[in-house]
């Protein structure tokens, strides 16, 4: 967590919504508390969808630190955040 949060900042993303998650709702992300965390932020989920997740990966020097399986792992994750923000946006 501390090191994510290091690297979102040296890249000026300290008050990003990817900075917030991190910071405070690592845990529910794990989970896979992705309702929750779009409430608890007051974000939309188009915001969520939005967000270039490989941009940040590739910026912070992800992909050199995890194994290809975690690296699956991360990008399933992300996928099925964004679909779960998609049939969000669409009921409502």
């Amino acid at each position: 967590r501390d090191c994510l949060l290091i690297q979102l900042e040296r890249m000026g993303k300290h008050h990003s919504l990817e900075y917030r998650i991190v910071d405070h709702h690592l845990d529910d992300l794990a989970r896979k508390r992705y309702p929750q965390i779009a409430k608890k932020l007051s974000v939309s989920p188009e915001q969520i969808t939005e967000a270039d997740e490989q941009q940040v990966f590739r910026e912070i020097g992800l992909a050199e630190h995890l194994t290809p399986q975690r690296a699956n792992g991360l990008k399933s994750m992300v996928g099925r955040i964004k679909s779960i923000a998609n049939l969000a946006a669409v009921q409502s």
